[in-house]
């Protein structure tokens, strides 16, 4: 079995179960090298979402297979005549999800799913993959709940603490993360940060639209390059213009574009927790533009 073959069934059976954490590992690292690899991701996720509405399936391998070409939208005899090389290698990992299918519904059909939790306790930044191929880097400090599966419709997680999210694109099944005080992010596929205190919440966007909602704060919609800001204490949302160096922690680059030197000291502190003392205050205004 080649590696793209063992990775794919990794992935499927992800969909219906917890990995270990050595399965878990090698999967996120397979995901992570190649923009290829979470696109086939998210295609074997929408097929394995669409077939799996239709139980229980027959186990006979053609019949089991047929359905689920019918449920992903997939012509018969176009799969057979057309097919590009990835439908090709994927004959055989369809009819793998009828059969994974079978597993979770007798698995988890009548019961609540498992619930797991990752910590950061150590780490500057942590990654992780969820079943779906999102990507999520938690803060250190942070932790986060999740379900050993989703649930058709909806991908719930909870977070405590600071995590940067990479959404994995799925209209069919919403995504949405929720704070410890029932702040809601409701995103469909996007990248975003999300912070969430006793004090405070900050959603910043890098790309897509997201909406954050407060108990008592009513909702706002946020796209690329926007943040907002909610103060518990007055129940109010401000919205800001971000900048990429608030995710340093994430991205690891900070960008300076005609920037006086004393505000790239102070955000070099803040991302270092260091002082920076400047002896020549005369040099505080110079214009600085430069890619750390």
């Amino acid at each position: 079995m080649s590696d793209q073959t063992q990775m794919e069934a990794l992935l499927l059976r992800s969909f219906g179960e917890a990995l270990d954490a050595e399965a878990s590992n090698a999967l996120a690292a397979w995901l992570s090298e190649n923009p290829v690899h979470r696109e086939r991701a998210e295609q074997l996720r929408q097929i394995w979402d669409a077939s799996s509405l239709e139980k229980p399936f027959t186990l006979d391998y053609q019949a089991d297979l047929n359905t689920v070409r019918q449920k992903a939208g997939l012509d018969q005899m176009q799969v057979v005549k057309k097919a590009s090389p990835w439908y090709r290698r994927y004959g055989l990992a369809a009819a793998a999800v009828a059969l994974l299918v079978v597993g979770w519904w007798v698995r988890y059909g009548t019961e609540t799913p498992e619930m797991l939790m990752v910590q950061n306790q150590d780490r500057e930044k942590m990654e992780l993959v969820l079943p779906d191929g999102t990507h999520i880097w938690l803060k250190k400090g942070a932790n986060l709940q999740y379900p050993a599966h989703f649930s058709a419709g909806k991908r719930t997680v909870r977070l405590k603490g600071v995590a940067f999210f990479q959404v994995t694109h799925n209209p069919a099944q919403v995504f949405e993360v929720i704070s410890p005080q029932n702040d809601r992010i409701t995103v469909l596929g996007t990248e975003f940060e999300a912070r969430f205190s006793d004090d405070s919440v900050n959603v910043q966007v890098r790309s897509g639209k997201v909406r954050f909602e407060g108990p008592k704060a009513g909702d706002v919609l946020l796209t690329s390059g926007q943040k907002a800001v909610f103060e518990r204490s007055s129940n109010h949302i401000s919205v800001l213009n971000a900048t990429e160096n608030d995710l340093f922690w994430q991205s690891g680059l900070l960008r300076f574009q005609n920037t006086p030197l004393q505000i790239v000291l102070e955000t070099m502190e803040q991302c270092y927790q260091i002082e920076i003392n400047l002896h020549k205050s005369d040099l505080k205004n110079c214009a600085i533009s430069a890619v750390f």
